[in-house]
């Protein structure tokens, strides 16, 4: 357990920013494609927060720090392999001092992925993009990399290419070749975001821009042309956008996660067009972050439900306003689904990384990574607003909370004291929760049974409940059978959780080889569909060496980067002996395809298997 005073710290950064703060950066930069490196500076603003500290320290792992000027007059730094430290001399509380470092990455930088040309869609110019989040942004610049220091920046890019440049932060007009851009909203270092690539863009609302390689745009436009409702529910859910613009950008295969929150311009990962909009609860997660995470931040990654069980709680706020609320029912009842995946995942190895509140001191981040802040902390927020008067007192609550936090970052205890605070006439009521299990048990054993509309469930486990009684498989017999047919007109929602039933019985009930391959020609298996279904047959062909579910699965995973799909894919092969080694080669060839994050978390996962 934590204590209270525990509770604010950061244990994933070295800085020292209890003791100094950056308020502002300014950050001059030239991406070479050539030698893959970023060459540049960062000036920042400093404040003191306590006398008699000396030295600042900053987060810093594979940079070549080059000179450090205090106030204009160069200083001698020491870098070591995980800080620099600056000293600044004697100073008083609240004095503010600049801080200019001249610098450049190096080819262990974790948050930069650079892509060759034939990496891309259009196969004529290599691409850059970062992912900073959770600890990368110290491998990118000397920062205080942790979501307890939010600054203001404003960034001067040139490349060698001279390519289109995004960054999260609103675009000035562009002077020769420099790219120009201001963030007037203070943010974490795991915010700062750019991409540098051959990219075009097209309107889809007055406040929203899908950026993409020119071969998807128009597709990305087609599945997220609903993204300026969902921005004018959100307002009508939680209050004013504070950003200004939300645009957000198709990256290419290799970005690891579905969807990353960088304000103004929010990334995406490929696998969300599908053509019949069924990515989009991605973007409304996303956007979510808008508020819960980017305006009101978990203080460190031991917090990170802070940040995602609040936006998964909001994203269905703003799909039932879109959709209905069984289709938000329903997600969240696949969200469940996930939660046990990721429980089950850790039963063997950390179960404590479980807990919705981790001890993270010596872990890295990643590592704990996983459903749980996102899925048991958007139910304890359901289960909170079924005891405190439903969803309008539980969505006033939220407003007020957003309203008093916005542009600061805190821990559970003080989410929790104003949570006391503003239901203060039901304090019995707050008292009756057991906070201590939802807060630090592993496992969903503290999980309440919430009460989810299952309406769109019924038909799911009557088309499952068939296939579990059949006993002798006849393809013939059963092709026009009304029950197995009413599976293809479900929605991919639907599909996903009739897949996410049968992997869950498979040990469990009479599901042969047999049935997965009746199942894998009825439903023409074999064919395009969304990546969400596609993984989630994967691992059911992989579970019963249906061979040709095997080679779909290897050849999805060759160009998936999405670890939410690429690594559970990989873990079965792996755990499969029949499978195994052709994973491992398969792995050892495209490693330099693949983002650094999902390789670090493959080799663990080979490590453990």
């Amino acid at each position: 357990l934590l204590s209270k005073s525990e509770m604010s710290i950061d244990p994933n950064t070295k800085s020292n920013y209890e003791d100094f703060v950056t308020t502002s950066a300014d950050i001059d930069w030239f991406v070479d494609f050539d030698r893959k490196t970023i060459l540049g500076s960062v000036l920042y603003s400093v404040r003191v927060l306590k006398s008699d500290c000396q030295k600042l320290i900053l987060d810093c792992e594979h940079i070549k720090c080059q000179e450090v000027l205090l106030n204009d007059v160069v200083v001698e730094s020491t870098a070591s392999n995980d800080m620099l430290i600056i000293p600044v001399g004697d100073r008083k509380i609240d004095d503010v001092f600049k801080v200019k470092i001249k610098y450049e990455t190096t080819e262990k930088c974790e948050a930069l992925q650079w892509l060759t040309p034939e990496q891309t869609s259009g196969g004529k110019f290599p691409y850059l993009y970062s992912q900073c989040q959770p600890i990368y942004a110290r491998t990118i610049v000397p920062s205080q990399d942790t979501p307890s220091v939010k600054f203001t920046y404003k960034s001067h890019v040139t490349n060698s290419l001279n390519l289109q440049v995004l960054m999260s932060a609103l675009p000035l007009e562009k002077e020769n070749d420099c790219f120009h851009f201001s963030q007037p909203v203070p943010i974490p270092a795991y915010l700062l975001a750019i991409v540098v690539g051959n990219i075009t863009s097209v309107d889809i609302g007055p406040r929203v821009k899908v950026w993409s390689e020119a071969e998807n745009v128009s597709l990305a436009a087609k599945d997220f042309c609903e993204t300026e409702n969902m921005l004018k529910e959100a307002e009508k859910l939680v209050g004013e956008y504070k950003w200004g613009r939300y645009d957000f950008l198709v990256l290419p295969p290799s970005f690891p996660y579905g969807g990353m929150e960088n304000p103004n311009i929010t990334f995406v990962s490929p696998s969300l067009l599908t053509g019949d909009k069924s990515g989009a609860s991605v973007i409304a997660h996303e956007l979510a972050h808008s508020w819960t995470g980017n305006l009101v931040t978990n203080c460190s990654w031991e917090h990170f439900w802070l940040n995602e069980g609040f936006t998964v709680f909001l994203e269905r706020k703003i799909v039932q306003a879109l959709e209905t609320p069984q289709v938000a029912a329903l997600e969240a009842i696949v969200g469940l689904n996930c939660l046990e995946d990721s429980i089950k995942a850790f039963s063997d190895k950390k179960p404590e990384l479980t807990a919705l509140i981790p001890n993270l001191k010596g872990i890295h981040p990643d590592d704990a990574f996983s459903s749980v802040p996102y899925e048991k902390g958007s139910n304890l927020l359901v289960y909170l607003q079924n005891l405190l008067g439903g969803h309008d007192a539980f969505m006033s609550f939220l407003r007020n909370y957003i309203e008093r936090f916005a542009g600061k970052s805190i821990d559970t205890g003080t989410w929790k004291s104003y949570l006391y605070q503003f239901f203060s006439d039901k304090k019995d009521v707050l008292d009756s929760v057991d906070w201590e299990s939802w807060f630090y048990s592993p496992g969903s054993s503290c999980v309440v049974d919430n009460k989810f509309d299952d309406s769109l469930l019924q038909v799911v486990n009557t088309v499952v409940d068939k296939w579990l009684s059949l006993n002798e498989i006849d393809v013939d017999a059963i092709k026009n059978d009304d029950t197995i047919k009413s599976f293809k007109p479900l929605t991919t929602l639907q599909k996903v959780k009739f897949f996410d039933t049968l992997y869950n019985e498979a040990d469990k009930s009479a599901l042969t080889l047999q049935h997965v391959e009746a199942m894998y020609l009825l439903y023409e298996l074999s064919q395009p569909c969304s990546a969400e279904i596609r993984f989630r047959w994967c691992r059911i062909g992989i579970h019963f060496n249906h061979e040709p579910t095997i080679a779909m699965a290897l050849d999805f995973i060759s160009t998936m980067g999405r670890m939410k799909f690429t690594l559970p894919i990989y873990r079965k092969l792996v755990e499969n002996p029949n499978t195994r080694q052709r994973a491992i080669s398969q792995f050892q060839n495209l490693r330099h395809t693949y983002h650094a994050i999902l390789v670090t978390q493959f080799e663990k996962d080979l490590d453990a298997v």
